[in-house]
């Protein structure tokens, strides 16, 4: 696949730093979680029959959810606190950050 916007040198990344970082696990929860939470505010732009066209962008948003598949852990993540949360909800009435109050 061609990359729009890599120059001539065909690099995305201008920082050996930042690519040595994305390579890492750490590195790789962090850009999950980044597109995660990108990917939850656009939806809610497109939500609706009234799309806030300043902001939504649907292009954009897809291509998100394509390196969403690349960079999984914070999904992954996301989803097994959602699971727990409705665990604790239905064998205490609350999740557990209102059981630590």
């Amino acid at each position: 696949m061609k990359i729009k916007g890599t120059g001539k040198t065909g690099k995305v990344i201008n920082s050996e730093d930042a690519l040595e970082f994305a390579g890492t696990i750490r590195g790789q929860y962090i850009i999950s979680q980044a597109l995660t939470m990108a990917i939850g505010v656009l939806l809610k732009y497109e939500e609706g029959n009234k799309m806030d066209l300043r902001y939504a962008e649907p292009s954009n948003r897809a291509d998100m959810e394509h390196l969403l598949d690349a960079f999984p852990l914070y999904k992954i993540h996301d989803v097994i606190k959602k699971e727990y949360d409705e665990i604790l909800i239905k064998k205490y009435g609350k999740k557990n950050e209102d059981k630590k109050k």
